[in-house]
């Protein structure tokens, strides 16, 4: 199936809702880093890449210091 990578980081206090968006998007994580600011590399199937992009972007109006982007 295709894919595109995702680069996502954010503050740990914010690891359940990035972990929710894990599992809603069954992402495949390539490479995670918990610190006190925390990244995964993972990769998003094609079918799901707008709507997971919506959700990080709802994340980020709702007040969560997430960042991420998307690469094919």
């Amino acid at each position: 199936e295709v894919t595109q990578n995702v680069i996502v980081k954010y503050p740990y206090e914010s690891t359940a809702e990035v972990m929710r968006l894990v599992k809603d998007f069954d992402l495949h994580i390539n490479h995670q880093e918990f610190l006190e600011e925390c990244l995964i590399h993972a990769e998003v199937k094609q079918k799901y890449v707008d709507l997971f992009v919506s959700r990080a972007e709802l994340l980020k109006v709702t007040g969560h210091r997430i960042s991420f982007s998307v690469s094919e």
